[in-house]
C-alpha cells in the first residue's frame, strides 16, 4: 500500500491536503475536477488492484470505517458516528446472562464518542440479550462500552441524538430502563467500563497477582472469583454458549489432510487403532508414520505393531478426534483418548503421566462425546 500510495503522489498535478489509511481503506480530499483522474492513477498501478470511490453526499459528509466525516459549512472538519446498514444495533441484553458491570461498561462505553453513529438499513439492532446466560458484568460493560465509543467518534453535537438511539436500542434488547438511565445519563459514573475482576489487594501486590479463567456459571462462579481474589488471583469469565453454537458453519471445512494441531486416531486393517498427536499438518505426519513402517519398524507402537503382525494401516481413514493450540494440551488430550481406548494399539506407557483423579471424570466425558465418528464409538469405550 505504501508503493501504491507513493505512485499516486508522483503522478497526481496536486498535494493531498489529508491523506488517511486503514488497511485498504483511504479517505482524502481532492479538487472536484481531478475526482476521476485520481482514480484512475489508483486504479492504474496494477490491473488487479482496483478500487471505488465514494464521495461527498447532500450533507457534505463521507462515511469511513464506523465515522462519517462532516464538511462544515465554514470547511472545518468533524466526526460522527456512522453505523452500516446492516448494523443490528445488539447489544448484550439487559437480562442476558452477563456479570452486571458488564451492561453498565456498554452503556459507557457507547456514551463516549465523538462522530455520529451511522446504522445501515440493514442494521439489527441486537446485541447481547439482558435476558442471555452471560454474567452481568458482560451485560453492563456492552453497554458501557458502547457508551464510551459514542462519545468518543461522534461530535458534540450528535450526542444527545445517538444516546437516545443506544438508549431505545438497549429496550428492544429487554435492558430495564432505570439501569440505562443511570448508566447513559448519570454523571456520578466514570466513563470505564467496569473490572470483570475483583480488585481486592492490588495496590501492594501488582507484580504478584495471578490470572485465570473460569466459565461463567450462575450462583457459583461470583463466590469461587471471590474465594480466589483473597489469594491475589483475578480471575476473568467466558460464555460457554458462543456464535457458534446458534448459528451453521458458513466457512468450507479444511481438508483433514492439511489439518494441524489435531490429535486423530489411525485405524489399522485389524480393528485396533493408533492415537497421536501432531502440531504439523496431519499430511506431513501421515508421511512420516508410512516411512517408519517401512524403513523404522521400531520407531512407534503403530510401527512396531505393522512389523510384528504385517498389518496395513488403513491411512486413508484417518479421523481427528481433537485439537488443541498448545503442544501441553495435545498431549494430555492424547493420554485421555488412549486411556478410555480399549482397542488402541499405543503402549501403556503413553499414558503413564496421566493422573487416576481424572479417570471417572474422563469416562463421563467420553460417555457424553458425540463428536467421534460413528465407525469409531465402538472402538472408544469405557474400560
Amino acid at each position: 500500500m505504501n508503493q501504491l500510495l507513493y505512485f499516486v503522489h508522483q503522478n497526481v498535478q496536486f498535494d493531498f491536503p489529508f491523506l488517511y489509511q486503514y488497511v485498504d481503506d483511504l479517505i482524502t480530499a481532492v479538487p472536484r475536477n481531478e475526482a476521476q483522474s485520481t482514480l484512475d492513477i489508483f486504479n492504474s498501478y496494477n490491473t488487479h488492484l482496483q478500487f471505488t470511490v465514494e464521495e461527498e453526499d447532500s450533507d457534505s459528509s463521507v462515511p469511513f470505517l464506523d465515522t462519517r466525516v462532516v464538511r462544515t459549512d465554514n470547511n472545518i472538519i468533524c466526526l460522527d458516528w456512522y453505523r452500516k446498514d446492516t448494523n443490528s444495533g445488539r447489544f448484550i441484553p439487559f437480562h442476558s446472562y452477563h456479570p452486571m458491570k458488564q451492561k453498565i461498561n456498554t452503556v459507557v462505553g457507547m456514551k463516549n464518542i465523538c462522530l455520529d453513529w451511522y446504522r445501515k438499513d440493514t442494521n439489527s439492532g441486537r446485541f447481547i440479550p439482558f435476558h442471555s446466560y452471560h454474567p452481568m458484568k458482560q451485560k453492563i460493560n456492552t453497554v458501557v462500552g458502547m457508551k464510551n465509543r459514542i462519545l468518543k467518534i461522534s461530535h458534540s453535537s450528535f450526542k444527545d441524538e445517538n444516546i437516545k438511539l443506544l438508549f431505545d436500542t438497549l429496550i428492544e434488547n429487554y435492558y430495564p430502563s432505570k439501569l440505562l438511565k443511570k448508566l447513559l445519563y448519570s454523571n456520578e459514573l466514570r466513563n470505564e467500563t467496569v473490572n470483570n475482576v475483583n480488585n481486592h489487594n492490588d495496590t501492594n501486590l501488582e507484580n504478584t497477582t495471578k490470572y485465570g479463567v473460569l466459565p461463567y456459571i450462575h450462583n457459583l462462579t461470583k463466590p469461587l472469583t471471590r474465594l480466589f481474589s483473597d489469594f491475589n488471583i483475578k480471575i476473568a469469565n467466558y460464555n460457554n454458549r458462543k456464535l457458534n453454537t446458534f448459528f451453521s458453519k458458513l466457512k468450507d471445512r479444511t481438508p483433514t489432510s492439511k489439518c494441524s494441531n489435531v490429535v486423530y486416531g489411525l485405524p489399522c486393517e485389524c480393528g485396533q487403532i493408533y492415537i497421536g498427536q501432531t502440531s504439523q499438518r496431519l499430511s506431513k505426519r501421515l508421511a512420516l508414520h508410512k516411512s517408519d513402517c517401512r524403513h523404522k519398524p521400531q520407531a512407534t507402537s503403530l510401527s512396531i505393531h505393522v512389523s510384528e503382525n504385517d498389518h496395513r494401516v488403513l491411512y486413508d481413514d484417518v479421523v481427528i478426534f481433537d485439537r488443541a493450540d498448545k503442544d501441553s494440551r495435545r498431549k494430555f488430550l492424547e493420554m485421555c483418548y488412549i486411556n478410555n481406548c480399549a482397542n488402541a494399539i499405543n503402549h501403556k506407557k503413553d499414558v503413564e503421566h496421566l493422573s487416576t483423579i481424572y479417570t471417572l471424570l474422563l469416562q463421563q466425558n467420553f460417555t457424553k462425546r458425540k463428536k467421534l465418528p460413528q465407525s469409531y464409538v465402538s472402538d472408544l469405550h469405557l474400560q
